[in-house]
């Protein structure tokens, strides 16, 4: 029995794990042009991720749910599969839109 170890098995736990790393630990309070494009490519690429998973959490959410009149079962399944790219994408998101201000604040003045 052999295992095929995919280019997305590999990779996008590594992408994780650098992400919370960066976030946790090597975040800057002012931060340089580059840092901004950095930002703003950990964005993209979380939400490619997020889109990436989208189509399997609605698929999990539908088998999960018993019944037509429950939701939460839905919304369960959802977010075991596009909770992670969920919660990374809004939190990137989040940070270029405060870093984006900060910069044209920053030329403003």
């Amino acid at each position: 029995m052999s295992m095929v170890v995919t280019f997305a098995e590999i990779c996008i736990p590594i992408f994780y794990l650098y992400q919370i790393i960066f976030f946790l630990f090597f975040r800057k309070k002012e931060p340089k042009e580059s840092s901004l494009k950095h930002y703003k490519f950990t964005c993209v690429t979380n939400f490619l991720i997020f889109c990436a998973t989208c189509p399997l959490g609605f698929f999990i959410g539908v088998m999960a749910t018993d019944s037509p009149d429950s939701n939460f079962g839905f919304i369960l399944g959802f977010l075991f599969i596009t909770g992670l790219p969920l919660l990374f994408f809004t939190w990137s998101l989040i940070d270029v839109l405060i870093l984006q201000k900060e910069a044209t604040n920053r030329y403003i003045n």
